[in-house]
Order: structure tokens, then sequence, then C-alpha cells
């Protein structure tokens, strides 16, 4: 395993995002060795001892076997399920196929697609299916929206990189229509429902915390920022709305110039 991820450091250190495309070759070999059933039966035999597990990461259906900065190595385990909607992907990755029996549909992205700007004139592209097996399937977030079918309880190899962009979007698989977009990285909800709870209870230092965070690269973060910032105080959220009317984001700008042609309305 540690060979496997010293290869990868160096490959990503060479081409970037493009090094899981190039893993292919060693992401099989390693798929066929005996090195991912020893570390999940390890892992199986900590938890049973002592109700922990050693691994990075641990929610009940995911093993995470090595991770970087740049990138995640993990085994996961699928039951029956056919996905009703299309979904974008905040990655590069390779899966594959360890046991059971499983398909990915492969949707082209939209043209010119931006994650972040989020359009219901967009549509999905031509679609291509693919039966799961040894050798690794790219999903390159850049070009494809997935839709996973598992025939039956299936256990998979997934190799991804780091996110590449901030939030996923959900289509109809039938129309290809764009439903909604939600944030991709966990971080990211988790920050916001961490700054919805300072700024109900309170806290000291809540205003300064909400106007840093309007400076966040997320820009649904920022705009929650100034929203949570303008229950506590209404001149530094004016404040910021004006810096918001330059932000880069077009959304923001618009909501930011409607926001305060209402706000600076009101009685103070």
């Amino acid at each position: 395993m540690q060979q496997f991820a010293d290869r990868l450091d160096s490959a990503f250190d060479a081409s970037g995002v493009d090094a899981i495309e190039g893993s292919a070759g060693a992401l099989a070999e390693l798929a066929a060795s005996p090195v991912i059933p020893a570390a999940v039966a390890t892992e199986l035999a900590i938890l049973e001892r002592d109700g922990n597990t050693s691994a990075a990461q641990w929610n009940g259906a995911e093993l995470v076997l090595a991770a970087r900065s740049r990138w995640l190595l993990a085994v996961s385990f699928y039951r029956n399920r056919i996905e009703s909607t299309v979904t974008s992907v905040p990655n590069v990755g390779l899966v594959s196929l360890l046991s059971g029996e499983a398909e990915m549909t492969l949707f082209d992205l939209p043209r010119g697609f931006d994650p972040d700007r989020f359009d219901r004139q967009a549509r999905l592209g031509s679609a291509s299916s693919h039966a799961l097996g040894d050798a690794p399937l790219l999903v390159d977030g850049r070009r494809h929206a997935v839709r996973m079918k598992v025939a039956r309880p299936s256990v998979v190899l997934r190799l991804f990189s780091s996110h590449i962009s901030d939030f996923q979007w959900r289509f109809d698989a039938g129309t290809g229509k764009p439903l909604d977009m939600s944030v991709a990285q966990q971080s990211d909800t988790e920050l916001e429902s961490m700054m919805q709870m300072v700024a109900a209870l309170g806290t000291p230092n809540a205003t300064q915390l909400l106007e840093s965070l309007c400076g966040h690269r997320n820009h649904t973060i920022r705009w929650k920022a100034i929203q949570l910032l303008a229950r506590r105080d209404r001149d530094a959220a004016i404040e910021r709305l004006h810096h918001a009317t330059g932000d880069p984001h077009p959304e923001i700008r618009h909501a930011a110039t409607t926001t305060l042609a209402r706000l600076e309305g009101e009685p103070a």
C-alpha cells in the first residue's frame, strides 16, 4: 500500500489530477492482490475488539485505505439500489468492482458546464453504460455526471482526487434537466451549520466570525454569512453588501444589489 501511495504522489507531482487516470494499471494490480481483503479483515478485528477503527475515516459503509491531501483510496459497500437521478462528480476518480454486480452510466456534462453557476437551461449530453469489473472505470468530474445501478450487494474500490468543484448538481435521468445543486464538500456543509449555531447563540465574537466568512471561497458560504450578519449587526451587513456588489459571482452581485435597495429603504 505504501508503494502505491508513493507512486501516486509522484504522479500527482508530475501531472496533477490526471495522475488518477494514469494509475488505472496500478489500481487494477492492487484490486487483484490480497492487500485489500487483509486490510478490511484487520479493521473488522479492531472494530470487534474495542469498538474503534484505526482507519482515517469509517462511516459504516466505506473504509479509507489510504489518504493524502490530493487523493483518497477507499473500499465501499453498496446495497441493492438504482439511483433515480444523475449526479455531477466533484472529483476525478477510478472505480473497480471487487465483488457483486454494479453498473455505472456516464453522461456527458452540458456544454460549457460551470458547476458554480446553476443554469436551468443546461442539458446533459449523450450517455454510455458500463458494467463495473476488474478494469477500473474512469469517472472524470470535468466531463461526466453519473448514475449507479447495483443489482446485488457489491464491494467497490474507489480512487479519487480531492475536490475540483465546490458543488454537485442533480439532473433528471429522463430529460437531462438540472434539478438542483448542493455543496459538495462535507466541510462546507458543517461550516454552514456552525455559522447558524454561532449566530443563534449570540457568541461574543459572532459578528467578527461572520464578517470573516463573508470572504470565504465558496459563494454560498459568503452569502449565508451576510444573511446571518444582517440579523445581528445591520450596519456591518450593509457594509458587506456594498462590498458584495463587486463579488466575483454574478448571483451574489445581483442578490447584494437587490438586497441593498430593500434594506436601506427600511427604517433603522
